[in-house]
């Protein structure tokens, strides 16, 4: 009697629940006319894995609904959906295969990307990323990969975004401890009817293991950015036949730039006690905003967290950032600075339930020529958690 292999996939379902109820002082985050309100957040979402000895399958999905009590007609439903499929087809070769679709908003995005106040509209994101991992030796790997992400806005005012992005990732490990690495980017942002930016980037990095969870990375590199805009002006036309008519007509003209930069990483994972940890981020990269612009995007992230008991414990996040603007034929010098402050406290009642209380303060300035927009609010919200984990699974 013979038998023949069997791999059986292990399947399972992780639904989950977060109430939030709060208080916001500056729904749009704007300079003057702040519009203050109190808002539930509901957020359903639902993660299924599913695995054998070489696959893997992860879909993560949720939705967001925010309710305003005294302005209910700025209710919002936004989701956040993403399929991940890995396949290890041999011990050194690995690939993968991504796509997500987002509903988000303009304003609550690119204040957290990248600090940028832009105005509160909706937005639709969806796209796929491959990528393979080949191990040419124990000590020597290199990744890579490509895709391509697509926004819309179904109400303006920002222009639609086709970005097509590849890279190579190669890194080679000395010892246990220390590795060193070599990363190389394209990325090509296709505005509709407003222009293109294209920007290829390239940095060497290190990295050291000081402990089992506790590491230090830093690089530096520098990029290369092309920039075309097209902007439609209205030009008089005289006509030599009656020289008293003159005829307005839109002229579309096209603007090309240059710009290069330096661009760096660093950061900082410790571990200080079996309670206190942080995390130390100081980066500077390319960035392009919602309106179709190039900006150096440099930012500064801490994280500081406590922990009080097994059930509770305290997280504190300073963060900056600062963006300057590249200056065009038809756009002048622009920088916009951005500053939050997050306490975060959070109590693990069972397993399955946590209850926190988080507060923010941001302040954000703008400076434009000599004109200078100050904007500022408070937001202090308090969070039920509920998750079953492995709800339903195959054993």
């Amino acid at each position: 009697m013979f038998s023949s292999a069997c791999f059986s996939a292990d399947w399972s379902f992780n639904p989950g629940l977060d109430i939030s109820n709060g208080y916001n002082s500056n729904i749009f985050f704007t300079a003057k006319d702040k519009t203050t309100d109190y808002e539930t957040i509901f957020t359903p979402k639902a993660r299924i894995i599913g695995r054998t000895e070489r696959t893997e399958l992860k879909t993560d999905l949720s939705v967001i609904i925010e309710k305003y009590f005294e302005h209910p007609d700025l209710d919002m439903v936004n989701s956040d959906n993403s399929i991940t499929l890995t396949y290890q087809a041999t011990p050194r070769f690995s690939t993968s295969i991504s796509t997500f679709f987002e509903k988000d908003d303009t304003l609550t995005r690119e204040l957290k990307r990248a600090g940028l106040a832009e105005v509160r509209k909706d937005r639709f994101r969806y796209g796929f990323d491959l990528s393979g991992t080949y191990l040419f030796t124990d000590r020597f790997s290199m990744q890579v990969s490509g895709g391509g992400q697509f926004n819309v806005y179904p109400d303006g005012p920002y222009p639609d975004l086709d970005l097509w992005q590849a890279s190579i990732n190669s890194m080679y490990q000395f010892n246990p401890k220390d590795s060193i690495g070599f990363f190389v980017n394209f990325t090509d942002a296709q505005f509709e009817e407003s222009g293109e930016i294209k920007t290829v980037s390239g940095y060497l990095f290190l990295r050291r293991d000081l402990t089992e969870n506790t590491y230090i990375t830093g690089g530096v590199g520098y990029r290369y950015t092309r920039t075309e805009y097209e902007v439609t002006t209205l030009k008089l036309f005289i006509n030599p036949a009656n020289p008293n008519i003159g005829i307005l007509i839109p002229v579309t003209e096209k603007e090309t730039s240059e710009d290069t930069g330096l661009i760096y990483t660093f950061s900082l994972n410790n571990n200080w006690t079996a309670r206190f940890s942080t995390i130390l981020e100081v980066v500077k990269e390319h960035y392009n905003s919602a309106d179709a612009r190039s900006i150096d995007h440099t930012y500064i992230r801490a994280n500081f967290k406590y922990k009080l008991t097994e059930r509770a414990y305290i997280n504190y996040v300073l963060a900056y950032d600062t963006n300057d603007y590249e200056e065009t034929k038809f756009l002048p010098e622009e920088t916009r600075d951005y500053i939050r402050i997050m306490p975060y406290f959070s109590y693990k009642i069972t397993k399955n339930l946590i209850v926190a209380l988080r507060s923010s303060y941001e302040y954000s300035t703008s400076e434009i020529d000599n004109r200078t927009y100050d904007r500022n609010r408070f937001k202090t919200f308090f969070t039920v958690k509920y998750s079953w984990k492995r709800l339903f699974s195959s054993y």
